[in-house]
């Protein structure tokens, strides 16, 4: 049997790369809080995709659950 846990999720993360619109930036394991808070709280969260305007008036992540 192929191992293939992880496959799927780096592959949506390329393809959302690949696809995003016009105006939008996207980026795989993005930090979500800056790293001063992530120092005092002592967790760094990451987000599977953020897709975000260049001009950083939007921001959507989306987290993936695959099993």
């Amino acid at each position: 049997m192929v191992k293939i846990e992880g496959k799927l999720a780096k592959y949506l993360q390329d393809e959302f790369k690949r696809l995003a619109p016009n105006g939008w930036e996207c980026h795989s394991e993005a930090a979500l809080l800056s790293p001063d808070l992530e120092k005092f709280l002592g967790y760094e969260p990451r987000v599977d995709v953020l897709l975000q305007r260049t001009n950083s008036s939007q921001k959507f992540w989306i987290e993936f659950e695959i099993s």
